[in-house]
C-alpha cells in the first residue's frame, strides 16, 4: 500500500481553483489505493474526502469517526 503523508494545513491561503486541484489530486491518490495521512482543520473538506477522521485534542484521541455504508460519520467506541 502507498502511503502518503499531507501535513501542515494543505489547502491554507489556497484559492478556490487551487484547493479544487489539490482535492483532485487526492481523490485521484485515493482512488488508485493510496492510504492518505491528512492533518487538516478544514473539517468541511475531510468529511468529504475520507472515510475515516481522528480528531486529536490537547494530544490526545478525542474521537474516532468511521463513514459508513451511507456516508454518514459514526463514532468509534474507545
Amino acid at each position: 500500500m502507498h502511503v502518503q503523508l499531507w501535513s501542515g494545513e494543505p489547502f491554507i491561503s489556497l484559492d478556490e481553483t487551487a484547493i479544487d486541484m489539490v482535492a483532485d489530486i487526492i481523490r485521484q491518490e485515493k482512488a488508485r489505493g493510496a492510504l492518505i495521512i491528512l492533518a487538516c482543520h478544514d473539517y468541511g473538506y475531510l468529511s468529504e474526502a475520507s472515510d475515516e477522521i481522528f480528531k486529536i485534542v490537547g494530544g490526545k484521541l478525542a474521537h474516532h469517526l468511521v463513514k459508513d455504508e451511507s456516508n454518514v460519520f459514526l463514532e468509534v467506541a474507545q
